[in-house]
């Protein structure tokens, strides 16, 4: 009777073992590496007057403040420096400034039937935040120092800009022929939203009823031992970037003498409020982008994780357990939560009648405002806790997964897998906001990818101290654009 019973038992296991290894054994890459044709010696770049172009670049202050702050003459210097370094590119071009200091060059193709590609980059930096004594090289001197050029936006994001502009003249001064066009659109208030930048430059767009072949933008690099189990680079391509939330918890009790204080003050039911919401957080959800970086890296992993991958629906508790350990990966999993300013109190000896925080959060997709307000009442539980949307903060949803099957995607797969022949691709979710998002109204290929390598002591100086690039990893950024161009527009060479 036993053996009757143990012999289907035993079957099924067999069977289900069975399923999940052939999952993981049929576990191939998404794509194939393929020639494209390209050369690099097509075209030259001129190594040295890059660099120099890049340092200078650096030198303007182009900071991002509220625009009645705006350093104008650090804009509008910066701007015409572009234009004057890169003759070919700007010549060739229809210029439109928009609120000012918005670059958009309009670069026409030969077939004016092709929706264009629209190149994005953003020409302001954040603020140089503590002792300038830390960094290595001053912020805005763009000096270079063993293998780096150094300065504020290096990273974030002149690279990218110089990096676009150098390809586009080196391509231009062979007289090159673009079969599709491209718009090349600088933001000058991305750090700060992107409102007079990105989405103006979307609006003129859509005013025109162009709808995009792609856009590409920053956001994804090329992660050098960054990714757990991969031991090549991956190089991260944006599907998709996080919504940006700040809610309000405030709590309003009443007070009294600090000589007679109750057993619970504003402070104490806002702390409890706060290490709930902390503690528990969001709940695990591997959305399409994290989908699509699992399928193109399982494939790449160690034989146990590459199973985990494969089957990830029977091994989800096991790679939630594997994200939720550091904070970079638990961030791809979970809509994220973290109080960063709290106010209370009058005086010293008067306990407060109100304790409130701002909770910042980085949305997942599928997730709002009113879904997070929601989550979090049910999570705190407490009805003396409000929580609010914070008023006149920032506020976007997620943007929609851009297809990782698309023509558009496969092109830069490919020409990222022919130009970096020792880079994994992989989709991903930007963490961060770029000006990306306000494109995705008028093309579902919205793409965020800058092609420059980063290693982990790299992370911290992306608005922090001692922000550099590696020339190495810019002058190899150049020749991606060139490659991406020649691929994407169908370049003819006179």
């Amino acid at each position: 009777m036993l053996k009757k019973f143990l012999l289907p038992f035993f079957l099924l296991i067999f069977i289900f073992v069975g399923y999940l290894f052939f999952n993981t054994i049929s576990d191939k890459i998404p794509f194939a590496r393929q020639p494209d044709g390209f050369e690099s010696s097509m075209f030259g770049v001129d190594s040295v007057s890059a660099i120099s172009h890049l340092s200078k670049f650096i030198q303007f202050p182009t900071i991002s403040h509220k625009p009645a702050m705006r350093d104008t003459a650090a804009f509008g210097a910066a701007i015409r420096y572009i234009q004057g370094a890169y003759p070919a590119t700007f010549s060739r071009g229809t210029l439109q400034m928009v609120n000012s200091y918005g670059t958009m060059l309009w670069i026409f193709g030969e077939n004016p039937g092709l929706p264009p590609l629209v190149l994005l980059g953003h020409i302001d930096v954040v603020p140089v935040d503590g002792n300038l004594e830390v960094w290595d090289e001053p912020p805005f001197s763009g000096n270079v120092r063993d293998g780096f050029i150094y300065g504020r936006g290096t990273l974030d994001d002149k690279g990218q800009v110089i990096a676009m502009l150098e390809a586009l003249e080196s391509m231009f001064a062979s007289n090159v022929q673009l079969d599709r066009t491209v718009i090349v659109c600088f933001g000058h208030d991305e750090e700060i939203g992107g409102d007079e930048g990105g989405m103006a430059f979307s609006e003129i767009l859509g005013e025109q009823n162009i709808s995009p072949a792609m856009v590409l933008d920053e956001g994804g690099v090329i992660a050098n031992q960054l990714v757990p189990g991969v031991d090549k680079a991956v190089a991260l391509i944006g599907t998709s970037e996080k919504g940006y939330l700040n809610l309000e918890l405030s709590v309003s009790i009443e007070g009294g003498h600090s000589s007679m204080p109750e057993r619970e003050t504003a402070i104490d039911i806002l702390g409890n409020a706060i290490r709930q919401v902390t503690q528990k957080g969001f709940p695990f959800e591997i959305s399409d982008p994290i989908h699509g970086f699992m399928d193109y890296l399982g494939p790449e992993m160690p034989f146990l994780q590459k199973m985990a991958f494969a089957n990830r629906r029977v091994f989800s508790p096991l790679i939630r357990n594997t994200y939720e350990k550091k904070a970079a990966s638990r961030a791809l999993v979970s809509t994220t939560v973290v109080p960063t300013i709290i106010k209370s109190g009058v005086k010293d000896n008067v306990v407060p009648t109100f304790a409130k925080a701002n909770l910042n959060l980085r949305l997942l997709p599928g997730w709002d405002a009113e879904r997070c307000i929601e989550y979090l009442n049910d999570l705190i539980g407490d009805e003396r806790v409000a929580v609010h949307q914070s008023e006149g903060s920032m506020y976007s949803k997620a943007s929609n997964p851009s297809p990782i099957d698309s023509e558009a995607f496969k092109i830069l797969v490919q020409t990222i897998s022919a130009h970096f022949n020792d880079v994994v691709p992989a989709p991903y979710l930007v963490l961060a906001a770029t000006d990306a998002r306000h494109f995705e109204s008028l093309t579902p290929n919205v793409y965020r990818f800058m092609p420059f390598r980063l290693a982990p002591d790299d992370l911290p100086r992306i608005h922090g101290n001692n922000e550099r690039l590696s020339i190495e990893s810019f002058l190899e950024g150049i020749g991606f654009y060139q490659r991406f161009i020649f691929n994407f527009c169908n370049v003819e060479k006179d």
